[in-house]
């Protein structure tokens, strides 16, 4: 995966015509970060937002291994991203 300082480096290298990814890996670490050491309750990261592999390994990688899940396809991608993760179906 290419890394870019700015959506505006991407605009201008890539050109892209159709819909793209960017992802800041950063920012959902920080995140991640924060529930957990801020929410009292479970954390759990709800899949319909963004089922995005990447999205999903960083969420892992973040320390969240909860996943309020809304079909069986969204059952299908954590389990295979993250085979040991908790699904709640909410």
């Amino acid at each position: 995966m290419r890394k870019f300082k700015s959506v505006d480096e991407v605009v201008s290298e890539l050109r892209p015509v159709n819909s793209i990814y960017c992802i800041r890996k950063n920012s959902i670490k920080t995140a991640c970060n924060w529930f957990n050491k801020n929410f009292p309750g479970k954390v759990l990261y709800a899949v319909k937002t963004n089922p995005h592999e990447e999205v999903i390994k960083e969420i892992k990688n973040g320390g969240i291994g909860k996943f309020d899940i809304a079909s069986i396809e969204e059952i299908k991608i954590i389990k295979k991203i993250v085979p040991d993760a908790e699904c709640f179906y909410m």
